[in-house]
């Protein structure tokens, strides 16, 4: 991004009303808890389906569909294809 575009950017959103703290003061508590809430509560808003990194199997996503449905899967060439995670408490033979 240009720093034309970018100074524009800033502007715009100084101007906003919606704009309730300065963006120095929302960048100072990025990594806070106040700010990790603040995300959660903006991504929670967002269109589904939300996608979040599996807990147990690195590289994979789980995606939540409207209804709560989730499934495991990953992106393959932009698109998201669902993968068969094996059940972890089931034991081994």
């Amino acid at each position: 991004m240009s720093a034309g575009l970018f100074s524009v950017s800033i502007k715009a959103l100084k101007q906003a009303k919606f704009m309730k703290v300065t963006l120095s003061t929302c960048l100072e508590s990025v990594n806070s808890p106040e700010g990790r809430k603040r995300l959660a509560t903006y991504l929670e808003g967002q269109p589904f389906p939300h996608y979040e990194p599996h807990p147990d199997k690195r590289g994979l996503l789980v995606r939540i569909d409207e209804d709560g449905s989730r499934t495991a899967g990953r992106f393959v060439k932009r698109r998201f294809k669902a993968v068969r995670v094996p059940n972890k408490n089931k034991a081994r033979r």
